[in-house]
């Protein structure tokens, strides 16, 4: 009876052990944040109301979380923007310029033109040098379920700003602070690590 249990044991003991070598495939979300931010630079010039506009990006696959968690793009099951946020930073020039405009953000692309739609966020009026003073940040307001699955699509935060300054000279930076949830398909092993 003892070699019986023994082998019992060597059996149970073998299965837990090589069991747990064994990766488990779950879906996990992973909260990632990120700032992008831009520098307007608007000189005198003749103008009435000086525009200026900015576009940039950035990529979800670079984001340090994501890349631990995924080994490839296909195991990206859904981007989910949180929140976003804005704030000016280091300015420099008129103190009574007021800086209003809008923030586009891609929504979808359609099937007969590869161009996405854009979806608009107005910025109200902002005397920009209070603001960057008081430290204040400023919270979009919007629907980003059609930028959420263009962002899934591409893995690319694309945006773009175009606005207005009251007042000129200026110089300053508008950040924005970018809150999203990446759902992946990851390989976890016995030890919560990802493969």
């Amino acid at each position: 009876m003892k070699p019986v249990k023994n082998f019992v044991l060597i059996g149970l003991t073998l299965f837990i052990v090589t069991g747990c070598d064994e990766l488990i495939k779950k879906n996990v979300d992973v909260p990632i944040t990120f700032e992008v931010f831009q520098e307007i630079d608007k000189q005198e010039t003749n103008e009435q109301n000086p525009t200026f506009s900015f576009e940039g990006y950035f990529d979800i696959l670079s984001h340090p979380d994501v890349a631990n968690a995924i080994g490839t793009p296909d195991k990206i099951k859904k981007i989910k923007i949180t929140k976003i946020q804005y704030e000016f930073r280091n300015f420099e020039g008129d103190v009574d310029a007021v800086i209003n405009g809008k923030i586009y953000l891609p929504e979808e692309k359609s099937v007969s033109d590869p161009s996405p739609e854009y979806y608009t966020y107005s910025i109200p009026p902002v005397k920009v040098a209070e603001s960057v003073l008081l430290k204040e940040l400023y919270t979009l307001d919007g629907y980003f379920n059609k930028v959420n699955d263009y962002l899934t699509e591409t893995t690319v935060f694309e945006y773009s700003f175009h606005g207005y300054s009251s007042h000129y000279p200026v110089n300053f930076y508008m950040v924005l602070h970018v809150s999203a949830t990446v759902s992946v398909e990851a390989s976890i092993d016995y030890k919560g690590n990802y493969n």
